[in-house]
C-alpha cells in the first residue's frame, strides 16, 4: 500500500497534536489515490457520518481508516464509529522513545493480517 509523504506528515502531525489519544478518521483517495485524512475530532459534534459527508463533498471515496495508539504492541482496534472493514487500517503511534510509526493492516474472517506500507518519494 503506498502512502504519500505529504499525507504521511500530516498523519504524524496529528498525532503529535492530538490531545485524545483515541483518535481515529479517514484516508480519502481520488482515482484510488490517498489525498488527505478526515479525523473524528475535526468533524461536526464528532459524527461518523459528518466525517463521511465531508470526504464525499470533496470528491473523495475511502481509502482507508486510521487510529491514533498509544501502544503499537497491541493487536489494531477498528473504531466503532467507522467500521469499514474491507479498507485496510493504519495505527500511529511508538514503540519505544517516542519515535512515531505507521502500521498497516487488513481485516479478515481470521483476524488482522499485516500489510507492506510504502513511502514513495514523489
Amino acid at each position: 500500500m503506498d502512502l504519500p509523504r505529504e499525507l504521511t506528515n500530516h498523519l504524524f502531525h496529528l498525532a503529535q497534536t492530538t490531545t485524545d489519544s483515541r483518535s481515529f478518521g479517514v484516508i480519502g483517495a481520488e482515482n484510488g489515490i490517498p489525498r488527505a485524512c478526515f479525523s473524528l475530532n475535526d468533524a461536526p459534534e464528532g459524527s461518523a457520518s459528518q466525517l463521511m459527508t465531508q470526504l464525499q463533498a470533496r470528491g473523495l471515496a475511502p481509502f482507508a481508516t486510521f487510529a491514533l495508539a498509544d501502544d503499537l504492541s497491541a493487536p489494531p482496534e477498528r473504531p466503532q464509529p467507522l467500521s469499514l472493514p474491507s479498507l485496510p487500517h493504519l495505527v500511529i503511534g511508538s514503540r519505544i522513545k517516542g519515535v512515531l510509526e505507521i502500521d498497516a493492516y487488513l481485516e479478515g474472517p481470521s483476524g488482522w493480517s499485516a500489510i507492506e506500507l510504502r513511502l514513495p518519494e514523489v
